[in-house]
């Protein structure tokens, strides 16, 4: 896909979709040919539904080669391949939940719906991204008719790639029309709406006091086992695992460049500075993109720009021209060093027309012209249009190849410098408002015929080469600390040895939680090799166990490389979790805590209100302060500076008597004490029916947030090999 995207860039577009199905036909026919090697045939049984090898290595390769697609050099880190992997699994456990769910209800795509998906208004995202002319911004759904019609006449493996596109777009659709279903199977009744609205009507002005949580220090609360149960009893639904997570403990050993290393790093930075002088311009993009920490980027930008201010402040480029050269300097963790190639006064922005006169190396069949036709006629167009620039937009309507821009006088409205292909704005920059140029495509797919109908107002920019260099140990240094992360692991057998050898060499051990789907630990990049060991494959582990690998990991630019030592500490399975291993969780232990400290305070309250005659008198025997609430109602969001204090809004908003509450509440801050002074209504009385469409407002836009399908699968009785096809 990374050749997709360079022909994109180059002008082909008009022939990438024909070019896209060949490579995804090359791809569905490549893997039919490969054995799966001993692995499972089955990545996945969702509710009885098989998700098979096949399928799911298709799905996978689509999806990296979308991915690459979109990246600059078509290379992919290893947590965006691990990534790819991931959605292609989800995507396909989904589609097998969503087209259960549809078919028992009834919900289908249409063949009309499916070709409106195409070529009518609402377009399948999938569809409008791959349609969509790079170029002038614009959807090309002649592009679409000529798949369709050339569609018998492609390769069996072309219509494959053309039809998982098709299927994607109804699974689309299918999704949204399923999310919309049940966002408006929510119902409000009238009645409910009306008491609602006479509930809110309801305004009260009242006066409290808090005897918060924090008045106890935690070290004042002592806990029993009974304490612990009693919380883990009324609160247990909250500590449902959906999936099985496993405890891992580890000792990193983080390789540093040695002395000898950033010397010789020294050195070589000066004479790639050496080299950087003497390349020209025309080899800047081969010369950086290929050897070092960054792409060519061949834009002019202002000197005050970020693009530029990120690798030069304005101190080092201060008074500096064309061929001046910008003197290595070491920045954070990089070698960084430039050389300005070029300085011109350009506009930000440009307005343009066009007529798109193509020829039959398009490929399309309704593209009759030859390449010597097209000359000849856009020889005789510019001519005529040249000496009188008011026939361009008749000739849009006549003559121009792009659909897109026949009824609006080929108008492509305003495009930024830097947003067209090189060699395309620099000669529209140079052209006045109002007149013509023509610009040859270098695909030799055709020629355009251009109007600049405006421009911003021309800026002094300058085109800059920069280099970057990470500055990363050597192999050697990193020998080194591989040689010591070896000789640790040959001690550590099993996970109480290894951390009592850690605290002998002070190193720490770390912990992290993870999921079967994890491709790191906390506070490690890209690990996945490691939490496959700590699930069991390619061999069973059991807890205790220490790896006999000693795993090397690097982060996203391979600037730093870690070696790490690990043990298995813990599997908890898919359930409600134990309260003993709560018990080890410090955050457990400070909500059981808190829990006791409602209960001291609540005792407190209730003895000082059983004597107290008003709020006043409870403050004054409390030792805390009086505070003012005035027109509290049932739809308050806040309890005034003490935020979201829901069950002491509504036992205020619902009193029916003014005077002091002899019950005292208990919020999430502390014990709250109330004295009603007013109860009121508002000024106005909120219209039932407003109520009911805010309530089915928020209803939709809640269903969009929580994805039903994420809960099918949550629910679903999944037995999944996808540990084994995601470490592949």
């Amino acid at each position: 896909m990374a050749v997709i995207g360079k022909i994109r860039k180059n002008f082909g577009w008009a022939v990438t979709i024909i070019i896209a199905l060949a490579t995804l036909a090359f791809i569905f026919n490549d893997f039919s040919k490969k054995n799966n090697g001993g692995m499972p045939n089955k990545v996945a049984t969702v509710d009885g539904m098989e998700i098979s090898a096949a399928e799911f290595e298709s799905t996978r390769t689509l999806t990296e080669n979308q991915y690459k697609s979109r990246v600059a050099d078509g290379k992919l880190t290893q947590e965006q391949l691990f990534q790819t992997r991931l959605q292609a699994y989800y995507q396909l456990a989904s589609e097998k939940l969503l087209n259960r769910e549809c078919e028992a209800i009834g919900i289908v795509v249409g063949e009309e719906e499916l070709s409106d998906m195409f070529l009518g208004t609402f377009l399948a995202s999938e569809a409008r991204q791959a349609f969509t002319d790079p170029t002038t911004g614009q959807y090309n759904a002649q592009a679409v008719r000529q798949v369709m019609s050339q569609y018998d006449k492609m390769e069996p493996e072309q219509q494959e790639a053309w039809n998982q596109m098709q299927k994607n777009a109804i699974a689309e659709r299918l999704n949204t029309k399923y999310s919309n279903l049940i966002a408006k199977s929510f119902y409000m009744p009238k009645a409910m709406a009306k008491h609602i609205s006479d509930t809110y009507d309801e305004v009260v002005d009242t006066r409290y006091a808090v005897l918060p949580f924090s008045s106890i220090e935690d070290n004042q609360v002592k806990l029993t086992d009974e304490d612990y149960k009693k919380y883990y009893d009324e609160h247990k639904n909250e500590f449902r695992l959906y999936e099985e997570m496993r405890e891992v403990e580890f000792v990193k050993f983080d390789v540093k460049p040695s002395e000898a290393d950033l010397i010789n790093l020294a050195d070589s930075v000066q004479k790639v500075f050496a080299e950087l002088e003497k390349t020209p311009a025309s080899d800047m993009a081969g010369f950086i993109s290929s050897s070092f920490d960054n792409n060519y980027d061949s834009n002019y930008y202002e000197r005050t720009s970020r693009n530029i201010t990120v690798f030069f402040p304005d101190s080092l480029i201060a008074g500096k021209g064309a061929g001046s050269m910008i003197e290595p300097r070491m920045v954070e963790n990089n070698w960084i060093m430039g050389k300005i190639l070029d300085e011109q006064v350009r506009p930000d922005s440009i307005k343009f027309s066009l007529i798109a006169v193509y020829n039959t190396n398009t490929g399309s069949q309704d593209i009759k012209r030859t390449p010597a036709q097209q000359k000849a006629l856009v020889d005789s167009l510019y001519t005529a249009i040249s000496k009188d620039t008011t026939l361009f937009a008749s000739n849009v309507a006549k003559f121009s190849d792009d659909p897109s821009t026949k009824n609006n006088f080929g108008d492509m409205g305003w495009v930024t410098d830097g947003n067209l292909p090189q060699g395309m704005f620099e000669p529209m920059a140079a052209c006045p408002k109002g007149g013509i140029i023509r610009y040859a495509r270098p695909d030799s797919l055709g020629e355009y015929i251009i109007r600049v109908t405006d421009k911003t107002v021309a800026k002094q920019k300058i085109q800059v080469a920069s280099i970057v260099i990470g500055i990363r140990p050597s192999d050697k240094t990193k020998q080194l600390y591989k040689d010591k992360a070896d000789v640790f692991l040959a001690k550590a057998k099993d996970l109480a040895t290894m951390k009592t050898l850690a605290q002998k060499e002070g190193l720490n051990v770390l912990s992290s939680n993870i999921t079967e789907m994890s491709y790191q630990f906390d506070g490690t990049p890209y690990a996945r090799e490691a939490v496959c060991w700590a699930f069991g494959i390619p061999e069973k582990v059991k807890v205790g166990d220490v790896s006999n690998t000693v795993y090397e990991l690097q982060d996203y630019n391979q600037y730093s490389t870690t070696f790490m030592v690990i043990g298995l500490k813990g599997i908890q399975e898919k359930e409600i979790m134990p309260l003993a291993k709560l018990k080890e969780n410090p955050n457990f232990e400070r909500q059981v805590k808190l829990e006791k400290k409602a209960e001291t305070l609540l005792k407190k309250a209730d003895q000082i209100l059983a004597s107290a005659s008003d709020i006043n008198a409870f403050a004054e025997k409390a030792n805390v302060s009086v505070d003012t609430l005035a027109n509290i109602d049932m739809s308050s969001a806040y309890f005034g500076r003490h935020g979201a204090e829901m069950r002491v809004i509504g036992t205020v908003s619902v009193a029916k008597n003014t005077g002091l509450n002899k019950k005292a509440i208990k919020g999430f801050n502390g014990i709250y004490v109330v004295q009603i002074d007013r109860i009121g209504k508002r000024p106005v009385k909120e219209d039932p029916n407003m109520i009911c469409q805010n309530y089915k407002m928020r209803s939709q836009q809640r269903i969009q947030q929580i994805n039903p399908i994420a809960i099918l699968y949550r629910d679903a009785k999944v037995k999944s090999n996808f540990a084994r096809y995601a470490s592949k």
